[in-house]
């Protein structure tokens, strides 16, 4: 018998002949009523593995059934919660439900767990994750010989602080308490949260579109900074809708802000003046020991624009498109525009393109000395000043007035499309240069004006092109999964095999998106097995500007840029 089931039995009294007696008495009993119980009619039931013997008696005289029960089998294993996302250092309980073939649930069956990288996430026995290490980790639920998954994604934790998790919402209060039940709105959070917010705190802001411009004053320290951040996954958009002010000014100390799109609705972008100015500044940077990481910036005036006497600024792993406008006399608006009299100020691994000026500008009118420091390194930088009807543009540039000191332009992929031309990287003058690694397509190559201590090497200069594809991959510093590829397919190929192990770990679900359609339909989805993934090349139109029709070309399928992310 399995577990569950029953079977009728019959006790027949004979004589000494062997002749059946009819009409006598006859009683039952188990000698393991756990594992077989017997009724007085002698309906056997079958309640655990194992074994019993049945008796029947009457009259002294007794005979016996011997009764093996087994278990159901185990047909399927579900584990509950499929999927879960978890912050390093916390848990999340796992349930496994096993089932027979007909769909019944089966209690008290024996589960073991274990986990595909013991790095990410651990298992215990009874199905408790502990979240290790950012990254991603498949848990398996096994119970005879059949077995169940969840996918497990570990998000970094915030640097430890008084208090963590403030959260804001496009309905949040000045009046609420900051927490998930009674979130602030958005300008509350970024002057304090009413002074509840501490030196490693966290704020949340949760999705949707919070239209105004913003103004922040946050400081953390240097061992424990604020970081405020677009909840995981959700699309976080601050939209200024105006020309009046600059969308996003910072101030304070050591703090973080990570993943938000902003933008300016407001669709005017030809003034009939000449001005420095007639387009709001998207991100103003007027504090120290500032981090921006993961932008999305586009349509505003300039991207990114720092104050010249606020040192240690870093931007990082942005995406900016689509910023300026054009006047009468020329088009204006930077993807960043980049002054310091100390410094460091670093732009690493932005992707920046399609801009009405420069893509990086390393420029300040207010006198010499006031470039001090400066790096751009690891961009992708391409069809700046394609937005603009007349006026100079370069990739990255610094036009050596006033001079610069100590500028570092480093391991940069820039391209300018034949039918936008112009200057692409220009390095201009001043003391301490160091000039390596860049990758240089098209307009007028490197240009140099008169440096003393200049170190310019190992850069490469196209035209004449390659036979062969160049392929780059930027793996991001900040979140383990996520990367940008720079594809030169000079082969003219019609996708490109690309090796992502040092993105990706096996297992994890992965979208890789053109940035020229960041919010579109991904070119790649699926499961990374190891090894290379293929990535179709096409010519994707570039993304149309607010308020007016792109001038700039498609890049594809000559070049083009993808990012990579993951949970």
């Amino acid at each position: 018998l399995q577990v569950g089931q029953t079977t009728q039995l019959t006790a027949t009294p004979k004589d000494a002949s062997g002749n059946p007696l009819s009409g006598r008495v006859v009683t039952w009993a188990s000698n393991n009523t756990t594992v077989a119980t017997v009724s007085g009619s002698g309906l056997v039931s079958a309640k655990a593995a194992g074994s019993a013997t049945i008796t029947a008696t009457s009259e002294g005289q007794n005979g016996t059934s011997s009764i093996t029960v087994t278990q159901v089998p185990v047909a399927t294993v579900t584990v509950s919660p499929a999927s879960a996302s978890v912050q390093v250092g916390l848990t999340v309980q796992l349930s496994a439900t096993t089932k027979d073939a007909n769909g019944n649930t089966l209690t008290g069956r024996s589960v073991t767990w274990s986990s595909s990288d013991t790095t990410i996430a651990k298992v215990s026995g009874s199905g408790l994750v502990t979240a290790r290490a950012a990254g991603s980790a498949i848990i398996t639920a096994t119970s005879e010989g059949k077995s169940g998954t969840s996918a497990i994604t570990v998000t970094a934790a915030p640097p430890p602080g008084t208090h963590t998790g403030w959260y804001v919402t496009t309905n949040g209060s000045s009046g609420g308490s900051g927490t998930a039940s009674s979130p602030w709105d958005f300008s509350t959070a970024l002057n304090g949260g009413n002074g509840k917010v501490q030196p490693g705190d966290t704020i949340w802001v949760r999705g949707g579109t919070y239209t105004g411009t913003y103004s922040t004053n946050l400081n953390g320290t240097a061992s424990a900074p604020i970081i405020v951040r677009a909840y995981p996954l959700e699309r976080v958009t601050i939209d200024a809708n105006e020309l009046s002010n600059d969308v996003f000014v910072t101030h304070g100390s050591y703090t973080w802000y990570w993943g938000f799109e902003f933008t300016d609705s407001d669709p005017t972008r030809v003034f009939s003046t000449i001005s420095s100015s007639s387009r709001p500044d998207v991100v103003v940077n007027n504090g120290t020991h500032m981090k921006y990481i993961n932008m999305v910036v586009h349509d505003g005036g300039v991207g990114f624009y720092t104050y010249t006497n606020m040192p240690d600024v870093e931007i990082y792993g942005a995406i900016v498109y689509n910023n300026g406008w054009q006047a009468s006399d020329r088009g204006h608006g930077h993807g960043m525009y980049l002054k310091n009299d100390v410094g460091p100020v670093v732009a690493r691994d932005n992707v920046i393109f399609n801009q009405f000026g420069y893509g990086v500008h390393i420029y300040t009118d207010g006198g010499a000395g006031l470039l001090n420091n400066i790096s751009a390194i690891g961009n992708i930088s391409f069809d700046n000043g394609s937005l603009a009807s007349t006026g100079p543009s370069a990739e990255i540039g610094n036009l050596g007035q006033p001079a610069a000191n100590n500028l570092v332009i480093t391991d940069n992929l820039t391209y300018v499309a034949p039918s936008v031309g112009g200057s692409n990287m220009v390095l201009g003058s001043g003391n301490g240069l160091t000039a390596t690694g860049n990758y240089v397509v098209g307009g007028d190559g490197i240009t140099q004006g008169s440096w003393t201590n200049a170190t310019v090497a190992n850069n490469t200069v196209i035209p004449p092109n390659p036979s062969q594809t160049a392929v780059f991959v930027r793996p991001n510093a900040y979140e383990p999964g996520r990367a940008y590829i720079a594809v030169y397919n000079w082969a003219g190929l019609g996708a490109v095999s690309v090796d992502l192990s040092g993105v990706l770990k096996p297992g994890a679900t992965y979208a890789i998106s053109n940035v020229q359609d960041l919010f579109g339909t991904p070119v790649a989805t699926g499961t990374y097995g190891g090894g290379s993934v293929s990535i179709p090349i096409t010519a994707v139109p570039p993304p149309v500007p607010i308020g007016i029709t792109s001038l700039a070309p498609s890049t594809g399928p000559l070049f083009n840029v993808f990012v990579v992310t993951s949970k």
